[in-house]
């Protein structure tokens, strides 16, 4: 009996320390991706959107009618501006693995050689030059933003299948959690079952006549009738 309490209690505690630790490590997946992996890929589709949108407002501007139509869509730009450079610093610095930083590397450049690209094809159109704007857009300004996309696809495929990994291991920890549960409970209710019948047989052979007292009693009962026949 104490042998199968103390196996319980082993099972029990080295149970609670298995569980312990693989939803640590679920929660910190989660953490990853809360913190890490979504944001990273929200940004990289903030700056695709933006930088796609710019392109668009380059050709919109060629196509203005007046100066306030221009004007507008300077100032759209502008703000696409603003906004295009604060997804990317907070790309940089979610960049916490040599891979990710690598791949980073090369996007200031780009988006630097993108805005360069666009001022010049502003100028054309401020100037007037609409047919030498619409023909520097498609020859300088849409191949430097081609650039900037290819490379936020390649990091978004990168973080898309570190964030595909991650959920997969979670799974995996709670399809551990769950069998080492019920495998628990198995061997428990085991244990409990044996318990239970070892103190079955226990209470009855408590309950039992002891085999002394068995052949004391025909022994008595042989001894009172030859008693009683004598009489």
């Amino acid at each position: 009996m104490l042998l199968i309490n103390g196996v319980m209690f082993v099972l029990l505690a080295a149970v609670a320390v298995a569980i312990w630790f693989m939803m640590s490590r679920i929660s910190d997946d989660a953490d990853s991706v809360r913190t890490v992996n979504v944001p990273q890929l929200q940004r990289i589709s903030e700056m695709e959107l933006n930088v796609t949108r710019v392109s668009l407002q380059l050709r919109h501007a060629i196509l203005a009618r007046n100066a306030q139509e221009l004007e507008a869509t300077l100032a759209d730009i502008a703000d696409k501006r603003k906004t295009i450079a604060g997804a990317m610093e907070g790309l940089g610095q979610g960049m916490f693995d040599d891979e990710g930083r690598q791949a980073f590397v090369p996007l200031q450049g780009l988006v630097n050689e993108f805005w360069k690209v666009g001022e010049e094809n502003l100028r054309l159109i401020q100037d007037g030059k609409k047919d030498e704007a619409f023909a520097f857009l498609v020859d300088r300004a849409i191949p430097a933003r081609n650039k900037i996309l290819a490379v936020l696809d390649g990091e978004k495929k990168r973080q898309s299948q570190r964030l595909s990994l991650t959920i997969n291991e979670v799974k995996s920890l709670a399809a551990a959690d769950r069998n080492i549960a019920v495998a628990v409970m198995v061997l428990v209710v085991d244990c409990l079952s044996g318990l239970g019948l070892y103190l079955r047989a226990v209470v009855r052979d408590l309950g039992a006549d002891p085999p002394d007292l068995k052949r004391v009693a025909p022994a008595k009962t042989t001894a009172s009738d030859d008693h009683w026949e004598s009489f």
